[in-house]
């Protein structure tokens, strides 16, 4: 499935290394200092209906989240399996790693279901009423989402906001696998699809037919574009473009792992597709279920989880101008935020705030329409 159709799916490497980066000139902000700014960027910044206990390594989730259902076949997501309900495939249907990994959470233990009003009053107990003021209310507020993961110790209470271990966590839609889509390593990205062999071959003869016409002065024909394109890997290769475009398609990283220095982005992505696809366990990098590793395999830390209209995202993440990683509807894309934006930031012309850098082989839509969400946010 391309990455037109869905969402495909810490140590950062010395800041010497962006000199080394062909193409690369955006120097990240403070990842640390961001996340700062997070904590304060107001309630809607720190609301939580995802609760952990860490003494016990419990993580108690809302009736409603328990109750989504998905089409599930014990191993991927699949539309001719049978719906299940979330709770189940996270606690006995093959999908607990996969939700610890989608938390961020490794040690976990248990999963428990609490009434969605009851999990606030939870939240709101967290809280140690001598300290910042309104801290239990922001705790016990009513979501909006269930993208952050709120933790507490035994009977510990929190002061104050910067006290607050809020993880941002990813929806199971993404953080539960669909079947493996990729080609071997070894295999050119950008050659057709599994199924699109006959078509390219035909696509090719056609062309050679209208050039071989030729026409006065002996000239070969341009072919003419084909109304229905063969459809190769490279539009499953969003994530590595989005990387590669601000690293460097010869970053240190991609040089390590060449027999020979890339010389374009389709050499560099080539070489992480080899790398990945060829690892013990292949790792499926175009796949939601796989970003965590990916991202962290090039240090980048998410700043964002949500289902946000691109005007939406004042008061839900305070970003800093920089080179960002988005995960939007169907696609992955490099992101140059162009100023800053904060709770109190008003985006009329979201071209003014954002500069996408899609390659348009790999993906020619709007990154703005209308209908477009962003669900997940990476930064250096």
């Amino acid at each position: 499935m391309s990455s037109h159709e869905r969402l495909r799916r810490r140590a950062a490497p010395p800041e010497s290394e962006q000199a080394q980066h062909p193409g690369s000139s955006r120097r990240p902000p403070n990842v640390a200092a961001l996340l700062a700014l997070q904590r304060s960027a107001g309630n809607r910044a720190v609301i939580s209906r995802l609760l952990a206990d860490d003494a016990i390594n419990e993580v108690k989730i809302p009736q409603s989240y328990a109750d989504r259902r998905l089409h599930w076949d014990g191993t991927y997501q699949n539309e001719d399996a049978p719906e299940q309900r979330v709770f189940d495939i996270i606690t006995g249907g093959g999908g607990r790693e996969h939700f610890k990994t989608g938390l961020n959470y490794p040690l976990l233990s248990q999963v428990t279901t609490v009434a969605d009003a009851e999990l606030g009053v939870r939240g709101a107990k967290v809280w140690d009423n001598k300290g910042d003021k309104g801290l239990g209310g922001t705790f016990k507020a009513a979501a909006i989402d269930t993208h952050k993961l709120l933790h507490h110790y035994a009977d510990n209470q929190i002061k104050t906001a910067a006290e607050a271990t809020i993880d941002l966590v990813m929806d199971p839609e993404d953080y539960l696998p669909e079947a493996p889509d990729l080609p071997d390593a070894h295999v050119a990205v950008n050659s057709p699809r599994k199924g699109e062999e006959t078509k390219a071959a035909q696509e090719r003869a056609r062309q050679e037919r209208e050039a071989s016409r030729g026409n006065k002065g002996g000239k070969r024909n341009k072919p003419k574009e084909s109304a229905n394109p063969v459809k190769t890997y490279w539009e499953f290769m969003c994530v590595l473009i989005a990387l590669l475009k601000i690293e460097g398609f010869a970053c240190a990283k991609v040089a390590a792992l060449a027999a020979q220095p890339p010389t374009s982005l389709l050499a560099g992505v080539q070489v992480m597709h080899d790398h990945y696809m060829g690892l013990n366990v292949p790792l499926q990098y175009d796949d939601s279920s796989a970003r965590r590793a990916v991202m962290n395999d090039w240090g980048y830390q998410m700043v964002f989880a949500g289902r946000s209209r691109w005007t939406e995202l004042p008061g839900r993440v305070v970003l800093t101008p920089g080179a960002y990683i988005f995960d939007i509807k169907g696609h992955t894309v490099y992101v140059d935020v162009l100023k800053d934006i904060g709770p109190k930031t008003k985006i009329g012309d979201v071209k003014q705030f954002f500069k996408c850098n899609s390659d348009p082989k790999n993906f020619s839509l709007d990154e703005f329409h209308v209908d477009q969400r962003v669900s997940y946010i990476w930064k250096k």
